[in-house]
């Protein structure tokens, strides 16, 4: 309300239907002197068929905890800095030069047909390439990859896919933290989407390669 410092506002809806995986939910709030501000909420649903979360969360180690339970644990590799803030409690911040978080190769890792990809991400400058998420040799094989290219497009690649990669029409903007995902349904269709929205989708045929290299 206007002029109420920390006033605190309750609200509710008859239902919400989640999908397995990160949802994205913005809220719109007006008050009476129809002031707005939006917030982006992501609702995680954990199903038999989610392989892995890392939330990122840990301020001090070298591992990062799988939250599904299912072991998935990452090394940590170069010098990032942990502990920094992020869009809920802790993130890490990577350099794109040598930094990763390494998920050594099991079977459940083997995705090569449907997939749901999903971070939430904060650039520190526009431009150039940012890798998000990938199944990789880390040199020359990618059996599937999720980036942000030099024109701030949102780019899903696989090797062995045709094509082998589909490029988002929207882009990022600014340096605030955005919600991007990926997926590839069964009829083989690729969406990108950036805080919710599609902004991209085509055709990607052909499995996915499935070498045994870790998700990085």
């Amino acid at each position: 309300c206007s002029g109420c410092p920390g006033a605190s506002v309750t609200w509710s809806v008859a239902s919400i239907t989640l999908i397995s995986g990160a949802n994205v939910i913005t809220v719109t709030a007006t008050d009476n002197d129809s002031n707005t501000t939006n917030d982006v909420l992501t609702v995680t649903l954990f199903t038999p068929d989610i392989i892995g979360h890392w939330p990122l969360e840990e301020a001090i180690g070298t591992m990062t905890a799988d939250a599904t339970g299912k072991g998935h644990t990452g090394t940590l590799n170069g010098s990032l800095v942990a502990g920094v803030a992020g869009r809920v409690g802790n993130a890490m911040l990577f350099d794109n030069v040598d930094d990763y978080a390494n998920i050594p190769y099991v079977a459940d890792l083997g995705i090569t047909a449907e997939i749901t990809i999903a971070a939430w991400v904060k650039l520190t400058a526009l431009g150039g390439y940012n890798p998000l998420l990938a199944k990789t040799n880390g040199t020359t094989e990618w059996d599937w990859e999720l980036l942000l290219n030099a024109s701030n497009q949102l780019v899903f690649y696989a090797d062995g896919a045709s094509p082998t990669s589909r490029t988002s029409t929207g882009t990022i903007t600014d340096l605030n933290w955005h919600h991007v995902a990926a997926t590839r349904d069964g009829a083989d269709l690729v969406t990108l989407y950036l805080d919710g929205v599609s902004i991209g989708s085509g055709a990607m045929g052909n499995a996915f390669l499935n070498r045994s290299h870790p998700v990085r």
